[in-house]
């Protein structure tokens, strides 16, 4: 309620009038679980009054560089409540056991968030996004894993917001099995996330107020070690 946060790109003010929040919600929801498949999905109804959120407040000037340069941008925002809002959705996962050393998952989920009486769309709504993936073992060699993310665009945006596209992205990991050493026993792993090198930006992210591009490929290597 009392703070004022300046992060260089973006300024969050707080509200001493801010209510608590108040609201009713439901879900429904489904598991199976059997030798070689586990399944999971559910759907959700919420009804929240006096919603907490933030709204475009008084401007502050920052300069950002983008597709077309420098430029100026504004972005200040502050913590209100909303009389009514209305969130739905749902989840759906699965892991399926294709071979005995073969995994098969995905998992895809959606949020819709409105004013119930403007039907104004909510800020911080993330955009309908999936994951699917293969996870292998490779005996005494360790594991390996394949998977892509995919993210749709979301254009049901609150006021200053900025609209996202969409965008997928591929990576692969593994992990060698335990080797022994001495006393001590070893474990590297290694993976490359975002393979291609997309360019994309989080809506989360733009939604804070930040414009700029998420990291490209990325290489990961660790080394563990336990006695």
């Amino acid at each position: 309620r009392y703070k004022y946060i300046n992060l260089g790109n973006r300024v969050e003010l707080g509200n001493a009038d801010l209510v608590p929040e108040q609201g009713n919600f439901i879900d429904v929801g489904i598991k199976k679980r059997s030798a070689k498949l586990q399944f999971a999905a559910n759907v959700f109804f919420n009804r929240i009054s006096k919603m907490i959120t933030m709204s475009p407040a008084d401007s502050v000037v920052f300069v950002m560089e983008g597709d077309m340069g420098l430029s100026e941008k504004t972005f200040a925002r502050k913590y209100q409540n909303i009389d009514e809002a209305t969130i739905t959705g749902f989840e759906m996962s699965v892991d399926w056991q294709a071979y005995p050393s073969t995994v098969v998952y995905g998992q895809v989920s959606y949020v819709r968030g409105i004013e119930s009486n403007t039907k104004e769309n909510l800020p911080g709504i993330v955009p309908l996004n999936s994951t699917a993936g293969l996870r292998r073992h490779l005996g005494n060699l360790g594991d390996v894993e394949f998977r892509t993310r995919i993210f749709n665009a979301q254009d049901k945006i609150a006021e200053g917001e900025v609209k996202s596209d969409g965008y997928w992205l591929l990576d692969c990991y593994a992990t060698t099995s335990p080797i022994t050493l001495g006393g001590s026993q070893l474990q590297f792993s290694a993976g490359i996330e975002n393979i291609a090198n997309t360019k994309y930006r989080s809506h989360l992210s733009t939604n804070r107020g930040n414009w700029a591009l998420e990291p490209g490929r990325n290489v990961k290597l660790r080394l563990s070690v336990s006695w």
